[in-house]
């Protein structure tokens, strides 16, 4: 399956159905998707590929919140399938299980972060996602493919969340609606996290998905996202010689939620700060 086959479908073409790598039930809308399955009375096709993750209010703040993540629970050992619980989890946890190219469905639409190692993510509606869940095939629906060029390096204290900003802010409202927005890689030396956050980030604009493409293309552009001229979003400034500082220790570090950083923050931020 190759994006160009998936997303660039010529008009008139025959109906293109496709067999999912992976279904995640994730977010806020998955209960709901459990809640249509058990009124409608069918049964998960595949529960070999499901899986559910639970990230968010965790532990649970509320009687209801409590509710939705038991059914959530008591799905996944109906069918015997692997069932994720823990703040920040989300897409990043799932990473190893993806292959380029392959097709993921959510009813998340943190699942656009599958695109950074080349995988494709589509954010359905619970009823959508129930009715996939159920059937054997997925019925791949056209879509304009949106090819960008990404080049240069991020300049020092700039982050990719500044780069993605800078996209959405120049694109937003301009981009095709629904379309398949698809990355090319021109030697920027972006890590696999960095892409993730670049491709989940386009769950901003109207767009169906967004991935990492395996290789360039012959040909024009529809934008360039230069990375080079990006400008940092944080301006740590001149500070103070530290030992001047009191000093303070440190009990406790915490990273959280799909977009809430990684161990290179903690080192990016040290060595700003200079201890």
């Amino acid at each position: 399956m190759q994006l160009s086959v998936l997303f660039d479908m010529e008009k008139g073409s025959e109906e293109l159905f496709m067999q999912p790598s992976q279904y995640v039930l994730s977010g806020n809308q998955a209960v709901e998707t459990v809640r249509i399955l058990a009124r409608s009375g069918q049964k998960v096709a595949h529960p070999e590929k499901v899986c559910v993750v639970v990230d968010r209010e965790v532990p649970p703040n509320s009687p209801e919140v409590s509710l939705a993540q038991r059914e959530l629970m008591d799905f996944a050992k109906k069918y015997q399938i692997p069932f994720y619980y823990g703040r920040g989890m989300a897409f990043s946890l799932l990473q190893k299980e993806w292959q380029a190219e392959s097709l993921v469905l959510s009813c998340d639409p943190d699942v656009f972060m599958v695109g950074g190692v080349g995988a494709i993510g589509l954010c359905l509606s619970p009823e959508e996602m129930a009715r996939a869940l159920t059937m054997e095939t997925w019925k791949a629906e056209e879509r304009q493919l949106f090819r960008v060029q990404v080049t240069g390096h991020l300049p020092d204290g700039a982050d990719v969340r500044d780069a993605a900003r800078a996209f959405i802010s120049s694109w937003k409202g301009k981009m095709p609606q629904g379309a398949a927005v698809a990355f090319s890689d021109g030697n920027t030396g972006l890590s696999a996290e960095e892409w993730m956050i670049l491709c989940g980030s386009m769950q901003k604009l109207s767009v169906g998905t967004a991935a990492k493409a395996a290789s360039d293309w012959e040909g024009a552009y529809d934008a360039v996202l230069d990375l080079s001229q990006v400008q940092p979003s944080l301006d740590v400034g001149q500070g103070h010689v530290v030992d001047t500082l009191p000093a303070q220790s440190v009990q406790a570090v915490f990273i959280g939620g799909a977009y809430g950083g990684f161990l290179v923050d903690i080192k990016k931020t040290a060595e700003a700060l200079e201890g």
